[in-house]
């Protein structure tokens, strides 16, 4: 029955919560509120812009920032993942580049999918 428990996941490997126990300020719900404002209008800026790119003259230019946020987002998320000191830098990164996917997929938005099938044609 233990061995139903147990992930081959790195973050949650248990060497991962062994050793110091890390020194600083301590967490409070007000700086975990501000925080995740703060990341939430990250994400809500950078996909309002790619919102906006995307319903355009030309709805094809957004694919190339899809992409970008698509990879910058996996490579800055696997980052954080095995550098975790780092998360103070990589956590907005990560917010912004998450907002460029975040946008507008071409299989839930209709009315951009038309118009790049129409530009196409």
């Amino acid at each position: 029955m233990a061995d139903f428990l147990r992930s081959t996941n790195p973050v949650l490997k248990e060497r991962a919560f062994a050793g110091a126990i890390p020194t600083g300020e301590t967490m409070t719900i007000q700086g975990t509120v501000n925080k995740t404002g703060l990341l939430l209008l990250f994400v809500v800026a950078t996909a309002a812009w790619t919102w906006g790119l995307a319903h355009s003259e030309t709805p094809e230019a957004v694919y190339p920032w899809m992409l970008g946020g698509l990879v910058g987002g996996l490579v800055v998320a696997l980052v954080t993942i095995f550098k975790k000191e780092w998360s103070p830098i990589s956590a907005p990164i990560y917010a912004l580049l998450e907002g460029l996917v975040r946008c507008c997929s071409p299989t839930k938005c209709a009315s951009c999918r038309r118009r790049v099938v129409s530009s196409l044609a």
